[in-house]
């Protein structure tokens, strides 16, 4: 096909140009290669516009399910008023003639798809470049940018490879092999080490969002540490990403220490340390150090702040599960927002990343103060918290009869309430509150003992 550089859908020159005409020619030798293509190649992609106009009515045919030949798509294009636009009838069955068979369509297609996306990520550079020189130079302003900018090469990536995105028949096969294959800690989401727990939720799940709401002094902080402080040691392989927005992340790593150890943080500051503490508490931080934790302790944070981190943290290090310690205590980048739409969008924020990285996120949540003292916590102390409720796959909460009511019998007795849950049933775990270490654990010792 015989065309100037400048107006041509494709020029014969190896490369990307070369690509496109051999990719429209195989598609146009076989058309039922327009449905695999369709799932790596964007009109978006092609050079020129020509060939992004000729690619998209191979795409019209393939969608109304017409039946279509050179004959058929020549009519199409003078009906349109394109022939002279697409450089005539020889033009087209030049495309036909460049090639014999629809063998490499694929691979074709792949160089076509990342000539396109280099050239759009030059484009998204470029723009950004401008933007970046008129920036104020404001924290908010430059953190939002930035995600601005992080979500714009993302994008550019929305469109996957046939073999990456099964049809839907292919999905429901992997997924009945998958239903039927025997259960065991592979084949289940992150475990907690509350056995009776993951019995109920079979483990973290990653992309779920986990919101564990309690009212004040019920132990919130303590719960994530306590699980942390199992996990991370256990999983040196897995990167646990913990954002305390009210507490350092010294005081984080003592709670941690404290409750691997079991020995009391309080005991220890007024008295110093016992013969046997010292060695429980070099055991846990040589677990801890060899574990992935990460803690960032960054006050006022936003809900821009945390994507960018987490991704930051995914890319380097990898992940498998995000805490937020707490949820209300995320800062909105509108100055102006009310608090119930701050806390409905960090919530949809929170759902949006844990789906993005693929990762299980744990939110704690302040409960409201509606209900009565004493009572225990039910789904509708949630519901002033904006979106927390709806966008939850999973509701915990917390209560500790203790705390405003003390008995001889109930000292230590703590419940984890799964007042939501998506995909399976809900209920009440027992746990045990140890008041030294600020830590939780089974009520009956287990193989799953959250603290070792």
């Amino acid at each position: 096909m015989s065309e100037d550089n400048n107006n041509s859908v494709s020029t014969g020159r190896q490369g990307a140009n070369y690509s496109e005409r051999q990719l429209l020619g195989a598609l146009l030798l076989d058309p039922v290669k327009i449905s695999e293509i369709s799932e790596i190649v964007r009109p978006e992609h092609f050079s020129t516009e020509r060939g992004k106009y000729v690619y998209e009515l191979l795409l019209s045919f393939s969608a109304s399910g017409q039946m279509f030949d050179l004959a058929v798509m020549v009519s199409t294009v003078k009906q349109q008023g394109k022939l002279e636009f697409v450089g005539g009838m020889k033009a087209l069955v030049e495309l036909t003639q460049s090639v014999t068979t629809s063998q490499y369509a694929a691979f074709h297609a792949g160089v076509v798809r990342a000539a396109g996306t280099k050239r759009q990520i030059g484009e998204a550079l470029v723009s950004g470049q401008k933007k970046l020189a008129e920036l104020e130079l404001k924290p908010e302003i430059v953190g939002n940018f930035l995600s601005e900018m992080q979500g714009q090469l993302i994008q550019l990536d929305g469109y996957t490879a046939k073999d990456e995105v099964g049809q839907s028949w292919m999905d429901a096969h992997a997924v009945a092999d998958d239903l039927c294959r025997p259960v065991d800690n592979a084949s289940r989401g992150l475990l907690t080490g509350w056995h009776d727990l993951d019995t109920m939720i079979t483990g973290l799940t990653p992309g779920q969002l986990v919101v564990v709401g309690a009212r004040p002094r019920m132990g919130k902080t303590a719960l994530a540490c306590s699980l942390l402080a199992r996990f991370g040691p256990d999983h040196p392989d897995k990167t646990c990403l913990m954002f305390s927005l009210e507490m350092t992340s010294k005081e984080i790593m003592q709670r941690l220490v404290c409750a691997r150890a079991r020995v009391s943080l309080h005991d220890i500051r007024s008295r110093g340390v016992r013969p046997g503490e010292d060695t429980a508490i070099a055991t846990a931080a040589d677990a801890l150090r060899n574990s992935s934790i990460v803690i960032r302790d960054t006050p006022g944070i936003t809900m821009s702040q945390i994507n960018q981190y987490a991704r930051q943290v995914k890319y380097r290090y990898g992940l498998d599960m995000i805490v937020v310690d707490y949820a209300q205590l995320v800062r909105s980048s509108n100055p102006k927002a009310s608090r119930f739409d701050v806390v409905s969008e960090t919530s949809r924020g929170l759902k949006e990343l844990a789906k993005k990285l693929h990762v299980p996120v744990i939110a704690l949540a302040q409960l409201n103060r509606n209900a009565e003292e004493g009572d225990r916590p039910g789904m509708q102390d949630l519901r002033e918290s904006g979106s927390l409720e709806q966008d939850a796959d999973s509701v915990w909460l917390l209560h500790r009869p203790e705390v405003y009511k003390p008995k001889p019998d109930n000292k230590g007795a703590a419940e984890l309430i799964v007042a939501k849950q998506r995909n399976g049933p809900t209920g009440t775990v027992e746990l045990t509150y140890l008041h030294g270490p600020m830590a939780f654990t089974n009520q009956t010792p287990g193989q799953s003992e959250p603290i070792h």
